[in-house]
């Protein structure tokens, strides 16, 4: 709470605000609540009664306002029968929601799989990443990519190693690094790419951590501990030690977190409260880096926000050339997915001019966005 008072000090200093924010979490029955930062309370919200089966796991549209994805897992008939997940998409703007049809486990390459946790990160805003657990004896742990506009499996699910389950996962606010909870109440960080999960450390509570989330402007880490007793707490993402207990969450269950950010600016695709110089990493995938470059007062090529066109950036663009990326900073200034000639032709169309004004953050107009 101290690095929050000092942050907000810090923006109002600077003519900024500091955005407010709500923190949401599902429970397994499909009832969503909203969550008291203070007390660790919750009050109930519009969606009461989410449809059937078990629900896992929160998070936040990187690009669309109040915009919320759950996973739901269908209840099979018997314990012979397999099991099957969904996606599903929660409105707070109608108060509606849409299931997409459930996953196709041939697609998974697994008969039967159980969702644990799910994510969004801003690099990649049309991909859901979602945890879950194949129904063998002992069941094998997955992480596998969702087309978050039709529900669909991308592709073939990565098996993980290190871990023997995945409770809950969110994205940094910046959306370079998965982290997830085990199943012995550790904190841990996933790579997308191997399916290879590292151990942060423990709070030293239970052995379920159900919830993740991170809060905008100061990135404190929340949780949820707890099996019958959930509690929301704060945990240091260094080591994963308790910080703090903000207090019981009085409700039964609760599956995932997820924050809602008010006064928010649909060019802060990183979710950091601010437009700056950190969502130059996602403005391609947010669709939105020409009126990004004109908020910061910044010339196509200028990579780093820094003297203008330079060499740097040059090198920048040159080191990445012919590779197929899809990021500004790494050179894609016409944004279609590889670092190319016509790329380089914009940058020298402005080497060796400089911006025309300072890049310093800048305060966000009213509106409604989603921060995992």
């Amino acid at each position: 709470r101290t690095l929050s008072f000092v942050l907000s000090l810090v923006l109002l200093s600077s003519g900024l605000t500091l955005a407010d924010t709500t923190l949401y979490t599902l429970n397994t029955t499909g009832s969503l609540w909203s969550i008291d930062l203070q007390s660790g309370s919750t009050s109930p919200t519009d969606f009461a009664a989410l449809g059937a089966g078990s629900w896992n796991g929160l998070t936040p549209s990187a690009v669309e306002s109040n915009v919320l994805y759950a996973v739901n897992n269908e209840r099979p008939a018997t314990l012979d029968d397999p099991s099957f997940s969904r996606l599903v998409q929660i409105d707070l703007n109608t108060g509606t929601s849409m299931p997409f049809p459930l996953f196709d486990n041939e697609v998974l390459g697994s008969p039967s799989i159980v969702s644990s946790g799910i994510a969004i990160s801003p690099l990649e805003p049309g991909v859901a990443f979602i945890a879950g657990n194949d129904t063998g004896f002992p069941p094998n742990p997955y992480l596998y990519r969702v087309d978050t506009a039709t529900g669909e499996v991308l592709e073939t699910a990565t098996s993980l190693t290190n871990v023997r389950r995945l409770e809950s996962l969110t994205f940094s606010l910046d959306g370079s690094t998965l982290y997830g909870a085990n199943e012995e109440g550790e904190l841990v960080t996933i790579d997308t790419q191997t399916g290879e999960v590292a151990e942060i450390g423990s709070p030293g509570l239970s052995d379920f951590l159900t919830g993740l989330a991170f809060q905008p402007n100061d990135e404190t880490l929340y949780a949820i501990d707890g099996l019958r007793s959930d509690q929301l707490i704060r945990m240091d993402t260094s080591t994963g030690a308790l910080i703090d207990i903000v207090g019981p969450v009085g409700i039964g269950g609760p599956e995932g977190l997820a924050f809602v950010t008010v006064n928010a600016d649909p060019l802060d695709c990183s979710g950091d409260g601010l437009v700056d110089l950190a969502d130059l990493a996602c403005s391609n995938a947010a669709d939105t880096t020409p009126e990004l470059l004109l908020q910061l007062n910044l010339l196509e090529g200028d990579f780093d926000g820094e003297n203008g066109v330079d060499f740097n950036d040059f090198l920048n663009l040159a080191s990445n050339y012919g590779q197929p990326l899809d990021r500004y900073i790494d050179g894609d200034i016409d944004d279609n997915g590889i670092v190319e000639f016509a790329d380089f032709l914009r940058l020298a169309a402005n080497y060796g001019q400089t911006s025309s004004a300072s890049v310093a953050a800048v305060p966000e107009p009213a509106g409604w966005t989603m921060v995992a």
